[in-house]
């Protein structure tokens, strides 16, 4: 039984090392319980008003911006707000954000340095409250996420 719970806990640390590493996606920060994906009138009126705020903030061309709901917890946080509700936003903002600066990747002596300029932000946030309680960024190739809704940039 112990060797099993170190190996499960091991894995799981992996996985959770794995997304904090590659940057792209933060959902292995929160425990999602069943899901709905019905997003509401006010979940909506959240999303599209944080998309406007980020935008006036992060100065910088964004092209789409897309919202998913899950119901789910945060684990942890990324912003110092947890987001307790049990239902969560998650929002897709995709352009060139080139003020925002990532580590370069280590590279083997004459690879190709690769493109490290961010091209999406991701933000999870309260259904109820639109606080952000997690955000990451997201380099290379990106896309909307399956059955995303499309909100309005401007």
């Amino acid at each position: 039984m112990r060797g099993t719970l170190r190996i499960s806990g091991f894995i799981i640390l992996i996985f959770v090392l794995a997304g904090c590493a590659t940057q792209s996606n933060h959902r292995a920060m929160y425990q999602v319980e069943h899901s709905s994906n019905a997003l509401t009138v006010p979940e909506y009126g959240l999303a599209r008003d944080l998309v406007r705020s980020e935008i006036r903030r992060l100065k910088d061309v964004v092209t789409s911006a897309t919202v998913t709901v899950v119901d789910a917890t945060t684990i942890d946080s990324s912003i110092g707000y947890r987001c307790p509700s049990g239902r969560l936003l998650q929002i897709k903002l995709i352009g060139d954000f080139i003020h925002i600066a990532v580590s370069p990747m280590a590279l083997r002596s004459g690879a190709p340095t690769p493109d490290i300029t961010v091209h999406a932000v991701n933000l999870t946030a309260g259904a109820k409250t639109g606080l952000t309680c997690l955000m990451g960024v997201q380099i290379g190739k990106v896309a909307p996420d399956p059955g995303a809704i499309w909100l309005p940039i401007n």
